[in-house]
């Protein structure tokens, strides 16, 4: 940015100013005058706001308040459930800043807007978000430490024997009872834990379609176990198996699952 030193002559002619910036007819008086290397007198900055003040008037008139969609849940910066001009800024004033957040750094930024909208009702059963367990650790793949971020919202009942749960996993793929991996979409997942006709504790994995309606994903997905009730936290590890456990009655229902998620 330059600025330069000039003199502008005003004079009478035909009644209309010639070459006028400031001042009366007839007058020369000093002007200074600042330009930045392109000749514009108008930096990048106030023209880009300028244009996105601009966008957010005429869309925000033709639309109104849309709701956020799933692809649109990176665009909520600020976390207020709405996506406007507070978010439009943030990201204004973060322009050109170079990031490379890890793995860990996201599930935590992202896991504030997936707690709120976990399921609240799992086959029947109510359940509040609020209460929510989120576990991050490690697992080594083929000599490579990968991150494991769960969320684990369940709920536990004295007066029950069957455990119902909703999980969050990130895409990956989980081991089957018979031990065949199964590839999974991030999304959040139902379990319910149950006793069968010949005392074994099971766990079914379930998911919702698209009308948000729980259905059977894997009958039978892994076995449970049962250990002290003071013993009893929301996720174990077991070697290289996640535990995620109920309050059941009077003892602790745990199941183990290998979960490799993906790079």
């Amino acid at each position: 940015m330059g600025t330069f030193r000039t003199e502008y002559l005003t004079e009478a002619h035909s009644g209309a100013q010639i070459g006028a910036c400031n001042g009366s007819h007839g007058s020369r008086r000093p002007v200074a005058v600042s330009v930045n290397p392109t000749g514009s007198h108008r930096p990048w900055t106030q023209r880009l706001f300028g244009l996105a003040a601009a966008l957010m008037l005429c869309f925000t008139a033709l639309t109104g308040t849309l709701n956020a969609q799933t692809d649109c849940l990176n665009a909520d910066v600020n976390n207020d459930g709405v996506v406007d001009d507070a978010d439009l800024l943030q990201v204004l004033f973060c322009f050109g800043t170079q990031v490379n957040p890890s793995i860990d750094a996201l599930f935590r930024q992202h896991r504030e807007k997936l707690v709120p909208r976990m399921p609240t009702d799992f086959l029947g059963v109510p359940l509040d978000p609020t209460t929510a367990d989120i576990y991050s650790g490690t697992t080594e793949v083929n000599g490579e430490r990968r991150s494991v971020n769960i969320i684990w919202l369940h709920a536990d009942d004295p007066n029950s024997q069957e455990g119902y749960g909703v999980l969050y996993l990130r895409r990956g793929k989980i081991r089957g009872s018979s031990g065949e991996d199964i590839v999974l979409d991030s999304g959040f997942y139902g379990v319910r834990v149950y006793q069968d006709r010949t005392g074994a504790i099971w766990a079914d994995l379930y998911q919702q379609n698209a009308s948000g309606e729980w259905e059977l994903f894997i009958n039978r997905w892994v076995p449970g176990s049962v250990s002290p009730i003071d013993d009893c936290p929301a996720f174990k590890r077991q070697g290289d198996l996640t535990c995620i456990c109920w309050r059941l009655g009077s003892v602790c229902i745990c199941i183990c699952f290998r979960y490799v998620p993906a790079e």
